[in-house]
Formats: C-alpha cells, structure tokens, sequence
C-alpha cells in the first residue's frame, strides 16, 4: 500500500510506519472489546428483563354494584395511577434519564380487556404481566400490601374504563439505553432497587404484614401509609436513596391541621408552600383520603420519630430495614 511504497522510496521511516500499524490494530481491538462489552451488556440485561415468574393465581370476589365501582374509583386516585399512566390511563412517556431509560407507561384502557380478573391481581399486587414478566418502575412492592376487597374494586372500576386510542408515536415499552441496562445487571447485585423488575423486588411467599391488622387507628394508618407513601419515602419512610424525598418522620413538625390541609392542598405549612411532587400528590391523589383516613395516617406518621430509634418496618421482602 501507500506506507510500502514510502517505505521503499525512504520518504518515510521504518519505525514510523510500524508505529501507524500498531496503532491501526490496536484502534481495530478497542472497537472489538468494546463491541463485545456492549453485547454482552444488552444480552445480560435482556436475559435479566425476561425473566418469568410461574405464580400462583389468588381469586377475587370482583364487586358489579355502583358504590363499589365509585370506591374503585377513589382507591386508583388515591393509588396514584394517573400519575404516572395519564389522566385518561392512555399512556405517556413518563420521564426521561438521560443517557438510561425512557421511561413509558402502556395504555390501561387497551390492556385491561386482555386481561382476566386473576391476570389483574397478579399484574397490580405481584408486578407480573400476561406473558409472565416483570413490570418495570410500577409500584407493586407497595400495592402488594392492598388488601383483596381493595383490589377487587380497583378491578371492578378499570373493568369499566372504555378503550381509548392511544397516543400517537408513543413507544410500545420503555428504552432502556447502554447506561440504564447496565443499570439493571448492576441491580442484580447491589442495592439499586430503582432499575429492578417491580417482581423482582417482592417475595411472593411472604404473607401481608398490614392488611389484616389495620384494628385500630395507629394499624390502619400504618396500613394507609405502607400502601400509599413507600414507593417515593422508601419502604423504612426514611425517604429516598436519592435524597429526594423526606424522612416521614417530618411530620412531627406538622399540627394535624396543617398535615390534613397539605394533603388537601398540596401546600406544605413549614415555610414553604410548594413542595414539588409532594403538592401534586395532594392536589391531584391524596385530596381523595377521607377524614377518618387522613387521621389515622397522622397518628401513624406521629409515632415515626420514636419508632426509628427503636425499631424497624419491615418489607415485602422480608427484610428489616
């Protein structure tokens, strides 16, 4: 080639042009290392993301009269469906993380209908779709604690939703990019719950630990709050991992006033009104609460500043934290 022809004629060194082809391959063996890392990290991660789960099906009594259907209703707003499905449940592209994941979420409206009762439980309560597979970035870890008649009118109400047409160019499912798959093998091994299945971060066996011990107010408001404010403050309420949200045990610093009225509003009472998500989640889902709910999840909440010196809530799975 060109570098013999000046390597015959002198007009350019021996030592000069080995050091071109040395650098030639070794350009050639980074592209080839990195071809194979990233193969091999979008393979890891799609056997991860395919994963099945062979669970067993928990039958419900699904209710058909109104008051149940209107209590269906209430218990998805409060549940925070919309938030992340719309508010018709036709779907969006949720959020983004640069350089990780597209976050989408599917239209309800044209999946419940392929779905059977069963199909529903298993999906809401244990993360597991149709096909077996874990749901990504849905909060099942926290609804796995619903009780039954719950979710049985959660069920009666979406069997009443009628099919809308989903939204134009929206994506069939998330896109995970290099970054967030690796993320998701990362997952696998370290505490990085964020970019685990919703399935995977359950133990199925375990049995509910406060459906059916909500006998009195400080239960039932542990109960409301385990299933209603652990996806954002973390299963122990201490908040986040990302520091975004706040130890819960904040509300030692609210009156019962002011905490019914954020719930209501969205307005936070210590020297800041807004307070981002939080004043979405009132305005828009947790208004839903009754007075009797909304007391019960104060007392609770009260309770958190001694509770966290002296012991911990346990998760569903089964670990302490």
């Amino acid at each position: 080639g060109d570098y013999d022809h000046e390597v015959i004629h002198g007009s350019l060194p021996e030592s000069r042009w080995q050091m071109k082809v040395i650098l030639k391959k070794m350009g050639i063996g980074i592209v080839i290392v990195c071809a194979i890392g990233i193969g091999t990290i979008y393979v890891w991660s799609w056997l991860i993301m395919n994963k099945t789960y062979d669970l067993p099906f928990t039958s419900l009594n699904i209710p058909t009269h109104a008051a149940s259907i209107e209590e269906g209703a209430r218990l998805v707003r409060i549940a925070h469906c919309k938030d992340c499905h719309g508010e018709q449940f036709r779907g969006r592209v949720f959020r983004e993380f640069d350089y990780k994941v597209k976050l989408v979420t599917p239209n309800v409206t044209q999946i419940v209908s392929g779905y059977s009762n069963e199909e529903l439980e298993m999906l809401i309560r244990h993360g597991v779709k149709k096909n077996k597979r874990s749901v990504y970035f849905m909060p099942s870890p926290m609804y796995y604690e619903l009780k039954d008649e719950s979710v049985a009118k959660i069920i009666a109400y979406l069997r009443t939703i009628k099919p809308l047409l989903t939204p134009k160019n929206l994506p069939d499912d998330h896109t995970f990019y290099p970054l967030g798959r690796l993320e998701i093998i990362k997952g696998k091994f370290i505490q990085r719950e964020f970019y685990k299945g919703a399935a995977d971060k359950i133990d199925h066996a375990a049995p509910q630990q406060y459906a059916n011990h909500d006998t009195t107010q400080l239960e039932f408001g542990k109960y409301l709050t385990m299933t209603t404010c652990s996806n954002c403050h973390g299963r122990n309420l201490k908040g986040n991992l990302a520091g975004t949200t706040p130890n819960l045990a904040i509300v030692n610093a609210y009156t019962k006033e002011q905490f019914i009225h954020l719930l209501k509003t969205g307005e936070g009472a210590l020297g800041r009104k807004n307070l981002g998500l939080m004043s979405i989640m009132g305005k828009d889902h947790f208004r839903y609460l009754n007075e009797k709910e909304m007391n019960a999840i104060y007392s609770f909440l009260k309770t958190l500043g001694r509770q966290q010196k002296h012991a911990t809530v346990r998760t569903p799975s089964g670990k302490n934290n």
